[in-house]
């Protein structure tokens, strides 16, 4: 007999109570028990064949003394930048009738049919103010924020054939905590679901699940890949790796200190010796985490060419024309946020960085 996640709403002393039940053999493992110390310990639940899954999320209006509960199903999918997914409610705490929200359970069993669901088996629970770092099945995790976003990193700046992963998501709260996370091993990749809580503009708190998807390091040898490497490192104050990913000769342009005062960093713009760089990449770290450790974006960067300069770097066009002309490839990443939009353009040879250029308007 197919054993499948099955729902039913009755009425409790606690309000809504929403329990799992499942025909023999038993393969399920999902409960959701308002009248329990957890009443969401069942979930997150991940489909027998890792394509779909349910979980949970609260949030807590002003006012009132108890979280609205709403559950999120959807598909595991590597290949989508930004899925959609259903949100359904399912318990109100402001007041609203027990049963209010009986009649989306069946919903909730229609998208979850035939699944046959069952808990995540790796995942763990944990509040940790941001910015937060915590193993998660194997993985070192940083979780780090600004006022509209998050970003959390897998194994940052790992070895070849380590796993790793990074992704920046735009939030409509500002986040300020880690409450768990759950990992999915799907086709030979590894999604890790972490679940942030932060305040929205009305006061109200709300948890937010952001996804974040592993797989083996390369060596950077594309030159996307060796711009992403040298700007995390610089983001990471990681001088070793961003010595590795620099070439001789080397350029700064931009990256100045926030100080204007910095002394040497004034002129210490080029490299010709390796003696030199250590110079020239210690005033680009003196400038640069401060600024990537909340903008830096996996998905920021792009190449250009020299008939591709974007506006907002046309005062710098003839200098990129001139690394395009020598034979180097220009790599360029954007972000912006609440301070003002910042630009660089890598050019990128050999699978080195051969010059970096900065560029930055306030708001």
């Amino acid at each position: 007999m197919r054993a499948a996640l099955t729902l039913l709403a009755r009425r409790g002393l606690a309000g809504l109570v929403i329990v799992g039940l499942a025909a023999t053999p038993v393969t399920a493992d999902v409960a959701i028990d308002l009248r329990a110390a957890d009443p969401l310990a069942g979930l997150p639940a991940i489909a027998k064949n890792k394509l779909n899954f349910l979980r949970a999320f609260r949030t807590w209006r002003p006012g009132c003394k108890k979280p609205d509960i709403y559950v999120e199903s959807g598909a595991i999918e590597a290949s989508v930048d930004e899925p959609q997914y259903t949100t359904i409610p399912l318990v109100g705490g402001c007041g609203e009738a027990p049963d209010e929200h009986a009649g989306n359970v069946s919903a909730i069993n229609a998208s979850l049919s035939k699944t046959q669901c069952s808990t995540a088996a790796v995942r763990g629970d944990l509040v940790a103010k941001l910015p937060a770092a915590f193993e998660a099945g194997g993985f070192r995790v940083e979780v780090t924020a600004n006022a509209s976003s998050a970003h959390v990193t897998i194994n940052k700046l790992a070895k070849p054939g380590t796993w790793t992963g990074g992704r920046r998501m735009q939030t409509a709260i500002t986040p300020q905590e880690v409450r768990g996370w759950y990992l999915v091993e799907s086709r030979g990749q590894r999604q890790l679901a972490v679940l942030l809580s932060g305040a929205g503009p009305d006061g109200t708190i709300s948890e937010r699940w952001m996804e974040v998807w592993a797989k083996k390091a390369q060596q950077p040898t594309a030159p996307i890949d060796v711009a992403r490497t040298w700007l995390l490192a610089a983001a990471a104050r990681d001088a070793t790796v961003l010595a590795k990913t620099t070439g001789l000769p080397f350029e700064r342009i931009g990256f100045s200190p926030a100080e204007p005062s910095a002394g040497a960093c004034k002129t210490a713009r080029s490299a010709r010796t390796a003696e030199d760089l250590v110079g020239v990449l210690d005033c680009v770290l003196a400038a640069a985490p401060a600024r990537y450790a909340s903008l830096f974006d996996e998905a920021g960067f792009s190449k250009i060419t020299a008939k591709q300069i974007p506006p907002e770097l046309e005062p710098h066009a003839a200098v990129l024309a001139g690394f395009a002309k020598t034979g180097h490839t220009l790599v360029w990443f954007t972000n912006d946020d609440e301070r003002g939009e910042t630009n660089v353009v890598f050019a990128i040879k050999g699978s080195k960085v051969a010059a970096a250029l900065e560029s930055m308007t306030s708001k």
